[in-house]
């Protein structure tokens, strides 16, 4: 996972550094008060840990706050309902499967659209679908950190609304 740090003071040096805990990882500069790290894999998923940051990769700073990284396990979709809905969308999407984990970062993304969602329990999540231009089915994809997704192969089919012209006999 890509983490975003801001501060203030980072300089662009070799030395750049995050840590995760114990672990230190090579940092990319991206500005003074921005830069980027990636996050290392941990083997007790459910986890948080505490980051800080280097310029010397010698001395390690964290803010005034307890800055964490919060780990999570891998997440699975096993069932959509419903799995049709019109083209305006609007209606809510509730995902069911294994893993889900409070986050304020948990997404759904159907097709190439990205929305928020609910984590209502460990076993389902709940969205609100958004609008498509077009019928289709489109893959039904969860992230807990909004950057990395899982493909389900859960697929949601998006319809027309139908529409009565006439009525004969009136």
């Amino acid at each position: 996972t890509v983490v975003e740090m801001y501060g203030r003071d980072f300089e662009m040096t070799s030395l750049l550094r995050c840590r995760f805990g114990e672990i230190v990882v090579p940092a990319s500069y991206v500005n003074a008060t921005m830069m980027k790290c990636v996050s290392p894999s941990q083997q007790n998923i459910h986890s948080e840990v505490q980051m800080f940051v280097s310029n010397n990769a010698r001395d390690y700073y964290s803010s005034t706050t307890t800055t964490t990284f919060r780990y999570v396990g891998d997440t699975t979709a096993t069932d959509l309902l419903p799995k049709i809905g019109y083209l305006e969308g609007g209606n809510t999407l509730f995902v069911r499967g294994q893993g889900f984990v409070d986050s304020d970062m948990t997404t759904c993304r159907l097709g190439h659209s990205v929305v928020k969602a609910t984590v209502d329990d460990e076993t389902q999540i709940r969205c609100v679908v958004p609008a498509s231009n077009v019928s289709a089915r489109v893959p039904v994809e969860i992230s807990q950190n909004g950057q990395e997704y899982v493909d389900s192969g859960l697929r949601y089919e998006y319809v027309p609304k139908i529409r009565i012209l006439q009525v004969t006999p009136d």
